[in-house]
């Protein structure tokens, strides 16, 4: 399978414990974003949290709803936005199933 590359995946070290993932961070053609590292210990995991969390809030926006915790977007751009989001999500979770990418990481 191609994949297209539509993001950047950062892992940005801790503050409190030096040499160590503090945040994993993915950016790029994509919303920015971002989850611990405290019980997330694998790039794997992070882009596949990453992912459920952008279905959900997909499925919030394109019922006009929004998550309590987090915004994306104008909420009159919630409808344009959502099919965005979701494609997203497919993506990485398409990548998160695929171990062929987590060989070398």
């Amino acid at each position: 399978m191609a994949h297209r590359a539509v993001g950047l995946g950062l892992a940005i070290e801790s503050k409190k414990s030096s040499g160590w993932v503090g945040w994993w961070v993915i950016c790029g053609d994509l919303p920015t974003d971002y989850v611990s590292a405290e019980t997330i210990k694998h790039p794997h995991d992070a882009v596949r949290a990453i992912a459920e969390e952008w279905r959900e809030q997909a499925r919030l926006m394109a019922h006009a709803d929004s998550h309590p915790g987090t915004r994306i977007g104008r909420p009159e751009d919630r409808a344009s936005l959502a099919p965005l989001l979701a494609t997203r999500a497919s993506q990485l979770l398409e990548w998160a199933d695929d171990d062929s990418i987590w060989d070398d990481v």
